[in-house]
C-alpha cells in the first residue's frame, strides 16, 4: 500500500554550507558500513553538537530532502530537529520491487513531499571522515503496516461500541420478530463427516444475531426444519450480553407460545378440558394430556389427579383443572388439587 503524498515541487534555495553538509551526509549514508568509530584522544569528539530526538519504533512525519541528487541506495528524509535521515530502497512502501521503485521515483520527483516513516533501529552518533554525524535509518513500509493496524483497531473498536449499544437496547423478556439467518450446526459426534443441527440463528437487531436453540423450539426437532426454512420467527429475548467483544443472545420460540397461553389462562385459574391422552410420560412424570377449549394442551400428572377412580379421567372425559406456573416437557402443568 502506498502512503498518500502531498506534492510540493518548489524547492527552497540551499546555501553552500548546507549543500556541502547534505552532500557529505549522502556520501556517508551511501558508503559507510554502519560500524561505530572508536574515538581516540586524537579525534575531535563533537557529538554533543548533534541532537537526535527520535528513537527506534517511533512513527514520525518527515519530508523528502530538497536536493538535486539522492543516493542510489535510497532517499534522504528531513525530520525536523534531527540530522538528515536515510530511507533505504528496500524499506520504501510497496508490495514488490516494481512498486518500491515507482514509489522511490515519485518521492524524488517531488522534493518536500511529506512522508510517514518508522525509525528502524536506534539512531547513532558516529564520526565519519573526521566529522561527527547522526545516523537515522527509516522504514516507510513499516509505517504503512502500523497505520493499517491502527486503522483496523479503530474499526474494531467502533464495531464493538456499536454492538454494545445494540445489545444494551435489547429488553430481556420482550418478544420480537427476527430474521432467520440460517441453521446452527456443528460436526456430528455420531456420524463423522455429517453436521448436527442444534438450532437456528436469528437476527433480532441491526448487527445482532442470537441463537434459537433446539430445546427452545416448540415442537422440537420436528419444527426445526420448518423454522430454518422460514424468513422470520417470533422469539423472546431470554438473555443478552457482550462477551469477548461479541454479542451473546439467547432466544426462545417456545416461551412466546407460553406467554400467550398465560395471558389467556393466568396461573391459579380453573378451566375445563377434555382428556385426550393417557399413560403419557413427560420427563419422569406419568399422567394425562388435557385439551382446553382453546385447543391448547396441558399436562396433568398422576400425582396431581386427586381422584378415587382412574376411570373418571379416562380418555374423552371432561374435567376441571387449575393452571400452575410449572412445566412438564413442553406443556404447562395443571392440577386437580385444591
Amino acid at each position: 500500500m502506498n502512503a498518500s503524498i502531498t506534492t510540493n515541487t518548489a524547492a527552497a534555495p540551499v546555501s553552500t554550507d548546507v549543500a556541502a553538509e547534505i552532500a557529505q551526509t549522502a556520501e556517508m549514508l551511501s558508503n559507510h558500513k554502519g560500524q561505530p568509530i572508536n574515538f581516540t584522544p586524537g579525534n575531535h569528539d563533537d557529538r554533543a553538537a548533534v541532537v537526535i530526538t527520535v528513537k527506534d519504533g517511533d512513527i514520525v512525519t518527515g519530508s523528502v530532502a530538497k536536493i538535486k541528487k539522492h543516493p542510489d541506495q535510497g532517499v534522504l528524509i528531513v525530520i525536523e530537529g534531527n540530522p538528515m535521515a536515510f530511507l533505504p530502497n528496500g524499506c520504501i512502501a510497496g508490495k514488490n520491487n516494481d512498486e518500491k521503485a515507482a514509489r522511490r521515483a515519485q518521492l524524488i520527483a517531488n522534493p518536500g513531499t511529506e512522508i510517514k516513516v518508522a525509525v528502524m533501529g536506534e539512531p547513532t552518533i558516529e564520526q565519519v571522515k573526521g566529522k561527527t554525524v547522526g545516523r537515522i535509518k527509516l522504514n516507510e513500509q513499516r509505517a504503512v503496516i502500523a497505520a493499517d493496524k491502527q486503522a483496523r483497531a479503530v474499526r474494531q473498536a467502533e464495531r464493538i461500541a456499536a454492538l454494545e449499544t445494540a445489545v444494551a437496547s435489547l429488553v430481556v423478556g420482550s418478544v420480537v420478530t427476527g430474521k432467520v439467518k440460517g441453521a446452527a450446526s456443528k460436526d456430528s459426534d455420531r456420524n463423522p463427516g455429517e453436521k448436527y443441527v442444534y438450532g437456528v440463528f436469528v437476527q433480532v437487531a441491526d448487527g445482532v444475531t442470537g441463537l434459537l436453540h433446539l430445546k427452545e423450539i416448540a415442537g422440537g426437532r420436528r419444527a426445526l426444519e420448518g423454522i430454518a426454512a422460514s424468513a422470520e420467527v417470533e422469539v423472546e429475548i431470554i438473555s443478552a450480553k457482550m462477551e469477548n467483544g461479541e454479542a451473546r443472545v439467547q432466544l426462545s420460540q417456545k416461551s412466546v407460545g407460553q406467554k400467550a397461553f398465560f395471558d389467556q389462562y393466568p396461573v391459579g385459574s380453573k378451566v375445563k378440558g377434555k382428556v385426550v391422552k393417557t399413560g403419557e410420560v413427560e420427563g419422569d412424570l406419568h399422567g394425562r394430556v388435557i385439551e382446553l377449549a382453546s385447543g391448547d394442551k396441558v399436562f396433568l400428572a398422576d400425582d396431581d389427579a386427586n381422584v378415587k377412580s382412574e376411570s373418571s379421567l379416562a380418555r374423552g372425559n371432561n374435567t376441571t383443572v387449575t393452571i400452575t406456573d410449572t412445566m412438564a416437557g413442553g406443556l404447562v402443568r395443571v392440577t386437580r388439587k385444591n
